[in-house]
């Protein structure tokens, strides 16, 4: 069954990257316990690129392996779905620009691009992307070039918002992230935004 725990992971930020130490509280959508040593936790992610001109309405598919399908653009083998005979539970979703994005064109994305989460192609979790922060990336001012160094909010772990409804992703089932432009924006150049994903993942079955 897909669907979301009941009780949410509440908290400013700790379950979103310390999931597994907090299962006790939370229980599964039939209403039993989650066992924490049946799960590992596990980062999923997909990087895409989008041109400097984009069009209103443009949306770019995570996930699906569309595009570059590198290791380093995405660890999803299999387009929408994760690995076979596992479950999964979505805790965190992190948008995390190229480490070179300037200033300006942070803020355009920040203002202008929306997420959406779909499993079995039903819209669940979505938000403008500056709700859901990178916690990673670098971060500063350089005074060698007069330049600015930004991510999508805090470079910290602890600047993760987890989901106040963890997403579950039943065995074979499939899922994706589409980020979309509502209008059209113009970029310094191409940009690669990645979409980065920490779950638990149930120990394989069958």
């Amino acid at each position: 069954m897909n669907g979301y725990l009941q009780g949410g992971l509440g908290g400013s930020s700790g379950l979103g990257f310390n999931a597994l130490s907090n299962m006790g509280a939370i229980t599964d959508v039939d209403g039993s316990p989650i066992d924490p040593t049946q799960w590992l936790e596990k980062m999923f992610w997909d990087r895409r690129s989008w041109g400097a001109a984009v069009t209103a309405g443009q949306t770019n598919n995570y996930f699906a392996r569309e595009g570059n399908n590198t290791t380093r653009d995405t660890n999803m083998l299999t387009a929408s779905q994760f690995p076979a005979g596992t479950r999964v539970i979505i805790t965190t979703i992190q948008v995390i620009p190229a480490a070179d994005v300037t200033l300006a064109d942070l803020v355009l994305l920040q203002n202008n691009l929306w997420l959406y989460s779909y499993v079995d192609e039903q819209e669940g979790f979505q938000a403008p992307i500056w709700h859901t922060p990178a916690g990673a990336g670098p971060s500063g001012y350089t005074t060698r070039n007069a330049t600015d160094i930004v991510t999508n909010g805090v470079p910290n772990p602890n600047g993760v918002v987890p989901l106040a409804t963890p997403i579950i992703v039943d065995r074979q089932s499939t899922f994706q992230i589409r980020i979309t432009s509502p209008a059209a924006i113009t970029l310094s150049g191409a940009q690669n935004i990645e979409v980065a994903c920490r779950c638990l993942v149930s120990r394989r079955i069958g």
